[in-house]
């Protein structure tokens, strides 16, 4: 087989190098990108370890923001209020009677974000919660009462810690957003039962 003659050689090297110059330019207009997400979608919240129960369905409404240091890689914090709790049913006081624990979280993701594609991202990362609401609702005989959780002598725990893990798909700086929390602390002292939340959102991104 023939070398290849200095000519070509050097073509080779030209077009390497427009190759790797083009490469180091898409990366870095992916650099140093602050966004913000206002965002808001729905928890499938239950317990762990806290008997069998069903779902409560509440409210994920807030916003992250995100800073890009790479083309894979990123830091996001977020402010996310969170509806959280279960629903239970069975007999009160020898009254067959639906329970519905509704405890309510500011939620304060810190995630760290691995981008496998364009657009879809792996996310890991810690999440403080900082219960602002603990109250409970009855329903039975056709009537529903309710109250506060401290009136009972039950204290919730006011710190709560999970940990998140997920994924989310941006499209035009749209996102869609699913992720389960695992809660990592107990929810009252002296039980076992620790939060258990899948959470969807649907949100947009602001470049900064």
């Amino acid at each position: 087989m023939r070398q290849p003659t200095f000519e070509v050689m050097k073509r080779i090297v030209l077009l390497l190098a427009v190759l790797l110059l083009g490469v180091t330019a898409s990366a870095q207009e992916e650099k140093g990108i602050f966004t913000i997400q206002p965002k808001l979608g729905m928890n499938i919240a239950n317990y762990i370890e806290g008997g069998n129960t069903d779902p409560r369905i509440g409210l994920a409404i807030g916003a992250e923001g995100e800073y890009r240091f790479s083309r894979l890689f990123s830091l996001s914090v977020g402010v996310i209020y969170s509806q959280q709790g279960d629903k239970e049913e069975g007999y009160l006081n020898n009254v067959y009677a639906k329970t519905t624990d509704k405890l309510d979280y500011l939620n304060i993701p810190l995630m760290f974000n691995l981008y496998v594609a364009k657009g879809l991202a792996l996310k890991l990362g810690v999440q403080p919660n900082f219960n602002i609401s603990a109250k409970y609702e009855i329903e039975a005989n056709g009537m529903t009462i309710g109250g506060d959780y401290s009136d009972q002598g039950i204290d919730i725990k006011s710190f709560d810690l999970s940990l998140p893990l997920g994924l989310s798909y941006e499209f035009h700086n749209i996102v869609i957003d699913g992720r389960y929390n695992l809660g990592l602390t107990k929810i009252v002292e002296g039980y076992k039962t620790k939060h258990s939340v899948f959470q969807i959102t649907l949100g947009y991104k602001f470049r900064l």
